[in-house]
């Protein structure tokens, strides 16, 4: 395989777990937090099921904020690789990059602080909902 064609694969890599994880996020970020309007709305009085659908959110949100972690990770090894092809032929796309005042938050950042949000909203309707459920039954 000659170093283009291995700059190219590691390129569409990188850009293929950035596409995917802003993908996953959008729907499950937009996702949950109309699943949880739509529960809430539904049930004019609160119920476990309001509890119990947030919980669900919150376990799927950390899940994904460990599989985006993972996805990051990726990302940089060939984001690296891409750096390391550039240093030998002569190239400097990625590596400008590195020169570039980037604002905060990043994209990864970003994401992040969504899926970091969405959890700790998960933790506040479970937590309204669930002491009046447990008064209920008692």
């Amino acid at each position: 395989m000659t170093l283009l064609k291995e700059y190219e694969l590691s390129q569409e890599m990188h850009n293929y777990y950035g596409h995917l994880t802003w993908e996953i996020a959008s729907i499950l970020i937009g996702g949950s937090i109309a699943g949880l309007a739509l529960v809430i709305s539904s049930h004019p009085q609160p119920r476990a099921i309001v509890s119990i659908f947030a919980i669900a959110v919150i376990g799927t949100a950390s899940t994904f904020w460990f599989y985006m972690r993972r996805y990051r990770k990726i990302t940089q090894v060939h984001l690296d690789r891409c750096r390391e092809i550039e240093t030998f032929l002569g190239m400097r796309q990625h590596t400008n990059v590195n020169e570039a005042k980037i604002p905060w938050p990043t994209g990864w950042g970003l994401s992040q602080s969504l899926c970091i949000g969405l959890i700790i909203f998960g933790i506040v309707i479970a937590i309204y909902y669930l002491p009046i459920c447990i008064c209920k039954f008692n």
